[in-house]
This record gives structure tokens, sequence and C-alpha cells, in this order.
């Protein structure tokens, strides 16, 4: 009699390929279709993933189609030891069919020869089937980081009151980064250094640890990176503050601000403030029509952007399950 498999679907390793970074890419964006995944991106966060630090990645498969994946390892931003975080995502027309019990399952297997300390895994509070999901294996959320949305060409500059942000700029210049790095030598790290005194003071859950220069350079690597979006705040020669914004292919007309922030003896002085509108009034001009960045809760950057016009949108959630 032969045996009968009681899953309509298998679980195997991940292959390097094409078939499956798109199959991948495609489970991704159809659960988070705001945000899609292209093969691009994954092979390059591949490529660039500090090979010293524990990542594997499964997939579940049905008639030849990759239906779900399971990703497990180590964070780069701040590794510690037991402390591992978990991707996982299921195809919408495949869910409630046992695919992610099984790979949360054999992710869980796989990580007891590591002596896991604590397990890290994300949403946003209106995925609610997979925030119980979470919570019913016993994680909790550790951090909320509310979305945040701008409407760049319904922004209008003449009502927003800048109060600080005039006085400042007259001392304080704000250049775009393709201006300063034909003149200014060892604007890597420049940026490396200021970046670093920036990210300990965003809210975390765990304390960040720094990127060796080599490690942050390979951001400058990325093709999608883009110097003239990058905004550097200075006074004369010392760099005070940066406000930086991204682009993606897979989502034209929308524009993401990452890190912006100010060096400790500078705040309070509107330069936080002059950076994003300076960001703004870019994105305007490159004809962009939304710009999105996130805050955590406590962070006094929310309102900040609050002030600017941004509209909340769903909160990221950052859960961890501890062993």
């Amino acid at each position: 009699m032969c045996a009968v498999n009681p899953r309509p679907f298998v679980l195997r390793k991940f292959n390097e390929n094409q078939s499956d970074y798109s199959g991948v890419a495609g489970v991704a964006t159809a659960v988070w279709p705001e945000y899609p995944t292209t093969v691009r991106e994954l092979r390059y966060d591949d490529a660039q993933r500090d090979p010293d630090l524990i990542f594997k990645r499964i997939v579940a498969e049905r008639d030849g189609r990759i239906v779900g994946y399971g990703v497990y390892g180590q964070p780069e931003g701040s590794p510690r030891p037991g402390k591992f975080i978990l991707n996982a995502a299921v195809h919408p027309d495949h869910q409630r069919r046992g695919v992610g019990t099984a790979l949360y399952d054999h992710v869980i297997d796989a990580l007891s020869q590591h002596q896991p300390a604590a397990l890290t895994a994300f949403t946003h509070d209106d995925q609610t089937d997979a925030l119980g999901f979470l919570e019913r294996r016993g994680f909790e959320v550790v951090l909320r980081r509310r979305v945040l949305r701008l409407d760049v060409q319904s922004f209008d500059k003449a009502r927003f009151r800048r109060g600080k942000a005039d006085k400042t700029t007259a001392a304080i210049a704000i250049s775009a980064l393709s201006e300063l790095m034909p003149t200014v030598p060892g604007w890597k790290r420049r940026c490396w250094e200021l970046d670093w005194e920036i990210v300990q003071d965003i809210p975390s859950s765990d304390a960040p640890k720094r990127p060796t220069l080599e490690r942050y350079s390979c951001e400058f690597a990325d093709p999608a990176f883009r110097p003239e979006s990058w905004f550097i705040a200075h006074r004369g020669d010392d760099w005070v503050g940066m406000s930086t914004i991204s682009t993606d292919p897979s989502t034209p007309g929308t524009f993401y601000t990452g890190v912006t922030g100010v060096r400790r003896r500078y705040r309070r002085q509107g330069i936080a403030t002059a950076l994003k509108l300076r960001g703004i009034e870019h994105v305007r001009a490159q004809g962009g029509q939304v710009i999105e960045t996130d805050s955590e809760e406590n962070n006094p950057m929310l309102d900040l952007n609050l002030a600017l016009g941004f509209k909340p949108g769903p909160v990221f959630l950052e859960l961890r399950r501890t062993f």
C-alpha cells in the first residue's frame, strides 16, 4: 500500500534561481500589495547579506507553484546571541490550509539547534489574521511604528509656519549629497558617523549595533541609491543632520523617507523641519505623488510629521516570542 502525503503541499529548500525568486516575490507582493517585492530586490539583499550571520529560507510548494515561504536568521541591525527574526507569508489563495502552520513549525524545529532566546516577527495591525496567528503562538507586541503618508501635490508650503526653520537656514545650509560628494573627502565616513549618532536615539526594541564602515557603504552600491535624494544639513564643515529619501520602481509616484535626524547638540533649532521641507520640495519637483514614512509612537518625529500634514495609516508592529 502506498503512503499518502497528508498535505497537498511540500516544504523544500529555497533554490537561488529565477523561478524560486519569482515565486517568493509573487507571494510577498500578494500579501503586501502596497509594498511590491521584486526579484532584483531579493537578489540584491541576498548578495549584500553578512555571510557570518545565520540566514535560511524555505518555500511551500503546491502543484509546482510556490504558495508560501519562511525565513529565519540573525538580524543585521542588532545581532545578539540567541536573537532571531522570522519572516513568513502565505499567498492569500492558500491561507487557512495549514501552510503557515507547517512553515512556522519547520522554522521552530530548525532553530532549536541554535538555542534561540527570542524570535521577532513583524506585521501591521490591520493584518488581523497574521497578528492572531502570532499571538496564539506566544508573540507579544514590543514596538509600534505608525505608518504616515503625505499627499505631496496638495501640500501647501505657504500655509506651514516654519518658525525656527526659517531662522535656522540662515546659519545651516542644506545640500544634496550629490553636491557634496565631489568636494568632500571621506563623505562615506561622514554619512556613517552622522547616521550612527542619529540612529542611537531612534526608539527601538533593542539597542542597535554599529555596522562597520564597509557594511554601511554597501548602501551606496545599491542601484537604487540616489545621492540627489539624500539631504545633509551642515554648518561650515560640520555635518549636523540628514534626511534620506528613496524610490522603488515597483511603486511609481511614491517616495519613502528613511532616516531623518539631527546631532544632539543641534536639536530643537528647526533643522529637522527644514530637512523635511527640503525633501518635500524635492519630491514635488520629481513629480512624486506621495511620501511615506513611519515613526515610533513615542518618537517626537511623529509629531513633526503630523504637523507637516502626514496622515496616519496602519501601525507597523514588532512582536517577540521569548524561549
